[in-house]
């Protein structure tokens, strides 16, 4: 048992799936909310994602993770492009402010310093095929 009373980790592990997911849905999240400067975002995560997987192909010496979590989730995205823009209609419809007015909360700090903490503690985590 770790101290906040749960259970204790003893590895890191995912699998192309989850990966898919995760990277779809912050495409997703970015696509549906954004309007100028944040739909710009969608770019650098692009990017970023891409790296990612990178360095995960790398790791796991298997190329079809590329396939599965980075290709797949970009299709999807383009697959759901009727889907973004009638989201996109909706969310305008009780937007109040302007993307310019959430520059606000931006901070300049890393985010997610737990999971770099546990990749460090465990090492990578383990890939499963699915």
């Amino acid at each position: 048992m770790n101290p906040q009373g749960g259970i204790q980790v003893v590895e890191f592990r995912t699998n192309d799936r989850k990966r898919f997911l995760t990277n779809r849905n912050s495409l997703l999240t970015l696509l549906y909310n954004g309007r100028h400067l944040i739909l710009l975002l969608v770019i650098p995560q692009v990017c970023l994602l891409f790296v990612e997987t990178l360095v995960g192909c790398v790791l796991l010496k298997r190329v079809s993770f590329f396939r599965a979590s980075y290709l797949n989730a970009l299709r999807d995205c383009w697959r759901l492009r009727g889907h973004i823009a009638a989201r996109r209609r909706l969310v305008a419809g009780f937007r109040k402010r302007s993307d310019f007015w959430m520059l606000r909360f931006f901070r300049l700090r890393l985010n997610r310093w737990w999971e770099i903490k546990r990749m460090l503690r465990f090492g990578p985590p383990r890939v499963d095929a699915r």
